[in-house]
């Protein structure tokens, strides 16, 4: 008897959504973690990215900025998340003041920061190598 085929999702690399309304900034980071080996979707409000995470896309972990323009911001968003999608971890930052309120994200890291310790942060949070494998 041999052995089944492992499921697409066990050798796809993991998923982040990444939320900054900074386009930049957005950009930078965003492939920072692509040439770490993760797979990674762009939002630029949290209103775009509840509409991504409404669509049934797989997603393995947020990491969104907290001030962003507009009605929505960092901690909204990781609220709603908690509330609607409460196995997808949220890693939050800010360039101001850390929020005395961060019980729905489940880690935080300051701005302005080093590359290095985001893609640090997620994997670790992700549970996986820098490379992207588990």
């Amino acid at each position: 008897m041999s052995a089944l085929p492992k499921a697409e999702t066990d050798t796809a690399p993991k998923r982040v959504l990444v939320v900054e309304d900074d386009v930049l900034i957005r950009h930078v980071i965003a492939q920072a973690m692509r040439d770490a080996g993760l797979f990674v979707v762009e939002a630029g409000s949290g209103t775009a990215a509840m509409g991504y995470l409404g669509s049934g896309a797989p997603v393995d972990v947020v990491f969104s900025d907290i001030e962003m323009n507009g009605a929505d911001d960092g901690l909204r968003l990781a609220h709603d998340i908690r509330a609607g999608f409460p196995d997808i971890p949220v890693i939050l930052t800010t360039g101001s003041a850390m929020p005395s309120y961060l019980a729905d994200a489940d880690a935080f890291i300051a701005k302005p920061y080093q590359i290095s310790s985001v893609l640090e942060l997620v994997t670790k949070t992700l549970g996986v190598t820098r490379d992207g494998a588990e």
